[in-house]
């Protein structure tokens, strides 16, 4: 949606879309390596491979809630190279409440590094997420099955439960019973 974008913070005109492409000709055009493309295409192809074919980034535990798609900026249908400092919206239908820890994959063109990013704002009722890109070229989110949480940041969990320690009530218990046995014992030998 045009009202999701913001460039350095300010809204765009009616002439500006931003656009999620996964062909091999998008990315090139945007100045992604073919190193990278390929990269990109063996995780879309096999997502299991996240962890082991992305390198400079601790991705354990994580798995893809999206295949990588190549984040564009279009003006009058005419993809603008280098755009910084965006701000961006977008659906994700099958952003669910159990993922946990959701963040966005990227990787910069601009500095040649993959990053993990956190998001401004995951809403699970509406399916959006909402980033801040320093630049743009390809994205994927990502998230934890779990609350393991690899990355330094705290995982969202929530506990749920009765944590009451339970010890002191068997100890009890058992010193009940301990008590009942002594006094069967007694009253048979008193018979």
């Amino acid at each position: 949606k045009k009202d999701s974008i913001l460039i350095n913070g300010e809204k765009v005109d009616a002439n500006t879309t931003a656009a999620f492409d996964s062909k091999k000709e998008t990315y090139s055009a945007a100045g992604v390596s073919d190193e990278i493309i390929d990269v990109i295409e063996k995780v879309n192809a096999n997502p299991s491979q996240l962890a082991s074919l992305i390198k400079g980034v601790d991705l354990s535990g994580y798995s893809l809630l999206t295949e990588f798609q190549d984040l564009s900026i279009y003006v009058n249908g005419e993809l603008k190279q280098k755009v910084k400092n965006v701000t961006l919206t977008w659906e994700v239908p099958n952003l669910v409440k159990t993922a946990k820890n959701v963040k966005v994959l990227h990787y910069s063109t601009v500095r040649n590094t993959w990053e993990i990013l956190t998001p401004k704002s995951v809403d699970f009722n509406n399916k959006t997420i909402t980033q801040e890109f320093k630049d743009l070229s390809p994205v994927a989110v990502i998230y934890q099955a779990g609350d393991a949480n690899k990355t330094g940041t705290k995982a969202n969990s929530t506990k749920t439960g009765d944590s009451t320690n339970v010890m002191p009530f068997v100890a009890l218990g058992v010193v009940a019973l301990a008590g009942i046995g002594f006094c069967v014992v007694r009253r048979k030998k008193s018979m």
